[in-house]
Parts: structure tokens; C-alpha cells; sequence
């Protein structure tokens, strides 16, 4: 119980807080709808009693034109930290990971086990990150395309704009 009180003080979204400050301004790309929950009664909490929530949001962010064409900018999958139950190996699942400001499709490379327990492992096929036609609009400024398995992913993480429209 010890560590509620606490949690809850460095969650509260303040203005001019740190944390009011990131969900108002993210300092990374975020796609997804958040739902938060006020605790109406944290001194109760702290004396055992059962927490009384209240449900604010949905909060939607929503993408930013980093690269050159609409289908680069869709924003496809999760953040990859879950999926469905019951994959199977024959599945190409979507992700957004938010180190390659884009989304990219894995597929199915091999069994393995984590801590005793079977897992599929997936990996990102090496065309998702080819220089080719299909990959163009993800080339900035609008034709700077660099080699195979290289992304310039500055424009996102320096904020600069795409480019979009611009001639090569």
C-alpha cells in the first residue's frame, strides 16, 4: 500500500507538470486511444478500502506527416507489445514501433522458448526496409532515398517537416 500514494501523485496531470507537459506535447509520435482513471478516493485507498475510478477519455493522438504519400503515413498494427490470442505462424502481423516512425509487417522466423514457455519469434523481412518503388515515400526529402536497410528517420525525431509535395 505504501507505493499507491506516491504512484498516484506523480500521475495527477497538472499544468505546468512534467507529466501534463508530455501528454500535452508527447515527445514521441503516439496512435493509440487512452483511457485514464481519476481515483475519487485515495485516502480511503490507503486505509484498505476498494478504489473508486472514474473513467476519462478516450484521449486520441493522431499521426503527423512525416513521410512523402498517405499509405507511408498509415499508421497499421500495435506497438507490439501484444496481439490476439491464437496466432498462428502463417499470420504477417503490423506493428508501430516507435524507434522507426513507421509501421512495418513481421512474419514468422522460428520456435523458441521464454522462460520455459513456447513463443513464436518474428522478424521484419528484409524487403520491409528495401530501396525500392514500393518504399519511396519513405524517402526525405521527397527522392533522397538512402541504401537497403537504412531509414532516415530525423523528420520524425527532430520534428522537421516531409516534405510532402515538394519536387524532388
Amino acid at each position: 500500500m505504501a507505493i499507491i500514494f506516491p504512484l498516484l501523485q506523480n500521475t495527477v496531470l497538472r499544468n505546468g507538470s512534467e507529466t501534463f507537459d508530455s501528454w500535452k506535447k508527447p515527445p514521441l509520435p503516439v496512435y493509440a486511444q487512452f483511457y485514464f482513471f481519476n481515483v475519487t478516493n485515495p485516502e480511503e485507498i490507503l486505509r484498505g478500502e476498494t478504489p473508486r475510478l472514474e473513467e476519462v477519455g478516450p484521449y486520441t493522438y493522431r499521426s503527423l506527416d512525416w513521410w512523402t504519400t498517405d499509405k507511408c503515413n498509415m499508421i497499421n498494427g500495435t506497438d507490439g507489445d501484444s496481439f490476439h490470442p491464437l496466432i498462428n505462424r502463417e499470420e504477417i502481423l503490423y506493428v508501430f514501433p516507435s524507434e522507426f516512425c513507421r509501421s512495418v509487417y513481421i512474419t514468422f522466423s522460428d520456435f523458441e522458448s521464454v522462460q520455459g514457455l513456447p513463443a513464436f519469434r518474428y522478424k521484419v523481412p528484409g524487403e520491409v526496409l528495401a530501396n525500392t518503388s514500393d518504399n519511396a515515400g519513405f524517402c526525405v526529402p521527397k527522392g533522397n532515398c538512402l541504401g537497403s536497410g537504412v531509414l532516415n528517420i530525423s523528420i520524425c525525431k527532430n520534428g522537421k517537416s516531409s516534405g510532402k509535395g515538394q519536387d524532388s
